[in-house]
């Protein structure tokens, strides 16, 4: 190759690395302009299947809009506004982030509703002092504030906030039922009676207010046979009751002495096209939900359900609650029943348990399990069925399969706790809790409850107590519960003084403490002597809101019914 030629392929390689830089240069804004509309046309999608109440679709919009620009305020906005409807534990999440993008007040007011939906109150007390230093303290405020004082088992703070709540000069609507929800949890009948003819009051204007006044008090449980009588005739003479208000009025119809079940069907199917597939699942739901499952079997016969998924599912359950445990059997096995191998191998097992056949129930039992063991919807769906059979070893089998998702550990993890306190079963809250610790090492909850679990075990009790002591430290608002279990940990640690003296400063009213939390400080009571004391507060505690392990702190003493 002559001088000339190399010159030559030199500039040409030169010139080709020129072009390779600059597309690579253009290629990052270019991909990312592309992954913002992507996003863009995700969310758009997202909303109209929201507005449309198709959760699942919208979720799966949501998320792919997520995946292309995690970082947009839209799209962590409506990712959160689809798991207000789903999830309230997966909304916390993402309304948090949503601030952390904009800063905004709106934003910030969202993240403190959804942090108290899903039982996040530390995150909650964070972002309403966030709201305060903004000088965000209307009725909202007062609002969040009661519920967290609700949670804290203080009723009297609740009850002022909730005052406060309405006294603002834009009460926020749902201040109003919640002062109402919290008269009726007082053991003064005045107040309660108070909360009723303040919430009759709204019932009887004709506004938006009253309407949702009539319908709470409709499934309030607070009515009798006149109340019944004199709501069907607010509800019909409201000007904005739609058809499902209607049906209100047909459900207290069936509630009130001497109905008439046939003539209320025929009033009710006067508001559904019975031609149209989706007025037929919306009445034969709403017959369900009335118990008048004979009537749901009359308005959607075998036929006609086997078209469509959820009018199977309807019928179904009417023949469960009929206990036509072997006509359904029959119905499930015949082909083409219109459910996936998931629905109908579990609901074989439930008719199959019913009717006595149990080997075969626990075949299709474990067939359904296999079936949802890579699906964690169909976890759950696992997860709640069993636990309306009261299956929980099945229940807590499926929980802990998805304690293998990430996004499912935490809830997953609360569930199985709870669980095993229903069966008295330190032992599992202590494996459960271990797991939740080493997820979350940053859950003062979690670390709380995994430190008074070791504690009643008698295990790891130096740890423990360290644990104790960071959570009192750590939390912006130590619980009442931190401090018994910090005061458990110093008495497990034969330092009885010092336990007394964590729980004896605090102004809490023992007698109404919640069982487990008198037991601790009974026990503390005895270690110091004070006997007397310790016997008075143990009258009225019942040994079964107890665990084995707290009833043995008080052994001997007065703990029984």
């Amino acid at each position: 190759m002559t001088p000339e030629s190399k010159k030559r392929l030199i500039w040409i390689l030169l010139a080709m690395a020129m072009v390779v830089i600059v597309a690579v240069a253009a290629a990052g804004p270019l991909l990312r302009v592309y992954r913002e509309y992507q996003a863009r046309e995700s969310v758009a999608e997202a909303n109209t299947l929201l507005a449309d109440n198709d959760l699942e679709e919208a979720l799966e919009a949501a998320r792919e809009a997520y995946v292309a620009d995690p970082d947009s305020p839209d799209v962590v906005r409506t990712v959160a506004m689809v798991y207000n409807k789903l999830d309230p534990r997966q909304a916390e999440a993402f309304w948090r982030k949503c601030f952390e993008l904009t800063d905004d007040n709106t934003d910030l007011g969202n993240w403190v509703s959804a942090a108290i939906k899903a039982g996040e109150f530390d995150s909650a007390r964070l972002g309403l002092e966030k709201m305060k230093q903004r000088g965000l303290t209307g009725s909202a405020y007062h609002l969040y504030l009661g519920q967290v004082l609700l949670h804290d088992q203080d009723l009297n703070g609740a009850l002022m906030e909730g005052r406060q709540a309405l006294a603002a000069d834009l009460p926020d609507e749902r201040a109003h039922f919640f002062f109402v929800q919290l008269t009726q949890l007082s053991d003064d009948p005045e107040l309660r009676q108070e909360g009723l003819d303040y919430l009759w009051g709204l019932a009887r204007q004709r506004d938006r207010l009253g309407l949702h006044a009539l319908r709470n008090l409709a499934n309030s449980g607070l009515i009798d046979n006149d109340d019944r009588l004199e709501l069907i005739r607010l509800l019909e003479a409201h000007p904005l009751a739609d058809r499902e208000d209607r049906l209100l009025c047909l459900q207290l119809g069936y509630e009130v002495s001497d109905a008439n079940a046939e003539r209320n069907l025929d009033r009710a199917e006067e508001f559904f096209d019975l031609d149209n597939p989706l007025d037929l699942i919306r009445l034969g739901r709403w017959l369900n939900r009335q118990g008048r499952y004979t009537q749901t079997l009359e308005v959607i016969p075998a036929e006609e359900a086997f078209s469509r998924k959820d009018l199977f599912l309807i019928r179904m359950d009417a023949m469960a609650q009929l206990g036509q445990w072997r006509q359904l059997e029959d119905q499930l096995r015949r082909s083409g029943a219109p459910l996936d191998e998931f629905l109908r191998q579990l609901f074989l097992a439930r008719a199959y348990f019913e009717t006595g056949s149990d080997s075969s129930g626990e075949i299709a039992w474990d067939r359904a399990v296999l079936e949802a063991s890579r699906d964690a919807q169909k976890l759950w769906y696992l997860v709640q069925y069993a636990r309306q059979l009261n299956f929980d070893d099945e229940a807590a089998a499926a929980l802990w399969k998805l304690t293998d998702y990430p996004a499912h550990r935490q809830r997953a993890c609360e569930e199985l706790v709870q669980l095993y306190q229903l069966e008295y079963d330190a032992r599992g809250m202590q494996k459960v809790l271990r797991l939740m610790v080493n997820s979350y090492p940053d859950n003062l909850s979690a670390l709380n409850d995994w430190a008074y679990v070791n504690l009643l075990l008698q295990e790891q009790e130096p740890a423990a107590l360290r644990a104790a002591q960071k959570v009192v430290l750590e939390s912006r608002h130590p619980y009442l519960s931190h401090y018994v279990t910090l005061a458990l940990a110093y008495y497990r640690m034969g330092d009885f003084q010092k336990a007394f003296e964590t729980l004896e400063p605090l102004q809490v009213n023992w007698l109404t403490a919640p069982p487990k939390w008198r037991v601790v400080y009974a026990a503390i009571l005895r270690a110091n002597g004070d006997i007397a004391s310790a016997r008075q507060l143990l009258q009225g505690v019942d040994p079964a809101d107890l665990l084995p392990e707290e009833i043995a702190l008080v052994q001997g003493e007065d703990a029984k019914s």
